[in-house]
């Protein structure tokens, strides 16, 4: 594990779950028990219908390690992590979605990429991205696929590497946009499943109420220079239409907040602190 003294925070939103949440949970903790290092669960409650909250208040009586937070009304993915983080108490940070069929053993696998050193920057990977498995390219997207990496190693003289699965139209358009605006690299920008050190997020000011989010946390520590891995996942579920985050795309693009690093303050000197000698 990257630096085991290193706390991890791993933050699960969830909505309308109350028969699915014990299960989920159930799944998380052993894996983050095995890990062998401080770790908090933050579930966040995005103000669901049910009996989510119930659940959540009974699982947290259980392990003393579940925080529950809550919105008294439904408010999206990114408001859930936007709380989550101002409540957050560790130095590294995953999330995943809760309604999504993840396999906990790749949490292990994403952690070991934190370890990461670049030899000739001396960078250590501070964001790690899953990349759900999708299905298999189909057979047009596979010519394509093939004269595209063809043009790249063409002109710009490198291998540009294979896709590593197909999730559908609309992810691939929503890549595009992500690549051409952004510029990011990674295969998969709309995946819930993610780690990053704190001090990328301490930097970055979550603009996005909804899943826009899950990009925009990329980009921004694409341009803050962050070094970036991706690990492709064992998830279990062909990936559902994306829905339409156009609206917060342009929002951020058109005006990306960051927030300043945190510098601390120069003690003062004794000579300042000191009270004028009587005369």
């Amino acid at each position: 594990m990257p630096e085991s003294a290193e706390g991890l925070t791993f933050i699960l939103p969830v909505f309308d779950q109350e028969k699915t949440l014990a299960k989920v949970v159930s799944g998380w903790l052993p894996v983050l028990d095995s890990l062998r290092i401080p770790y908090e669960l933050l579930i966040v409650n995005d103000g669901s219908l049910d009996g989510t909250q119930a659940q959540a208040e009974i699982l947290s009586t259980r392990n003393n390690r579940i925080r529950i937070l809550s919105h008294p009304e439904r408010k999206g993915f990114g408001a859930c992590l936007r709380m989550a983080l101002a409540a957050s108490q560790q130095p590294i940070v995953c999330y995943a979605s809760a309604d999504h069929a993840w396999h906990p053993s790749d949490l292990p696998r994403l952690l070991k990429s934190l370890e990461i050193k670049d030899e000739y920057t001396g960078k250590q990977v501070q964001v790690v991205n899953g990349h759900r498995r999708g299905t298999v390219l189909p057979a047009g997207r596979k010519r394509l696929n093939r004269l595209y990496r063809w043009f790249v190693r063409i002109v710009y003289g490198f291998w540009h590497d294979p896709p590593r699965g197909f999730l559908g139209k609309t992810e691939s358009r929503f890549w595009w946009r992500c690549r051409v605006l952004f510029g990011l690299r990674l295969g998969d920008p709309g995946c819930k499943f993610k780690i990053f050190r704190r001090s990328v997020l301490d930097r970055i000011e979550i603009q996005s109420d909804g899943d826009f989010v899950h990009a925009e946390l990329l980009a921004k520590a694409n341009f803050l220079g962050s070094m970036m891995d991706e690990v492709v996942l064992n998830d279990r579920e062909v990936p559902p239409p994306a829905p339409d985050v156009r609206k917060e795309m342009w929002k951020v693009f058109n005006n990306a907040k960051f927030r300043s690093p945190v510098v601390n303050a120069a003690p003062a000197t004794a000579e300042a602190n000191s009270e004028p000698l009587p005369t």
